[in-house]
């Protein structure tokens, strides 16, 4: 359950950062402890926290592909179309090896969630995955290069941060942006 979280998780930060070593970092202090504290080895719990975040390098949209299309003077839309099958074979593949060292492990489950949990946890999170589409979307449609798409990004996130959930105060927004 967890670990699989954490895989699935991975693919959806790799479609907002690009960044593996900030997938990891981003991941790791939450998920490691949360599956340690759930009876997962450390071992396993960081084994699969750094190879899931990896998967940034290959899904879309991936600051590797970005300097590899600039300097190869390649089509960086194209690199990144070409990322996206395989990135989610890796991820699949990856989740079946997760599940199989952890049925062998006898690593805890959770509970199955209801159909309407299901939904209303989408409902909730709907806003936050749209990011994704705006900046895929905002690549692959040409309104906007990658670094605009970053920039991009950062507006939107703010805005849902502040108007939709509420997680950040204007009050707030100051200090935010000096630790940034």
């Amino acid at each position: 359950g967890l670990a699989q979280v954490n895989v699935v998780l991975s693919i959806f930060f790799a479609g907002i950062s690009g960044s593996s070593t900030a997938d990891a970092a981003s991941q790791g202090k939450i998920f490691i402890e949360a599956q340690v504290k759930e009876g997962y080895d450390v071992s396993f719990s960081v084994a699969i926290t750094a190879v899931s975040a990896v998967l940034a390098v290959i899904i879309p949209p991936s600051i590797l592909m970005i300097v590899w299309g600039g300097v190869l003077t390649v089509s960086i839309g194209a690199l990144m179309l070409a990322g996206i099958i395989p990135g989610l074979m890796l991820a699949g593949l990856l989740m079946l090896v997760t599940w199989a060292v952890a049925k062998k492990r006898n690593y805890p489950r959770m509970a199955k969630a209801s159909f309407k949990e299901m939904l209303l946890a989408f409902r909730e999170s709907v806003w936050g995955l749209f990011l994704i589409v705006v900046v895929i979307g905002g690549i692959y449609s040409g309104m906007f290069t990658p670094t605009e798409a970053a920039a991009m990004s950062a507006v939107y996130a703010f805005f849902v941060s502040v108007f939709v959930y509420k997680d950040l105060t204007l009050k707030q927004v100051p200090k935010v942006l000096l630790d940034s």
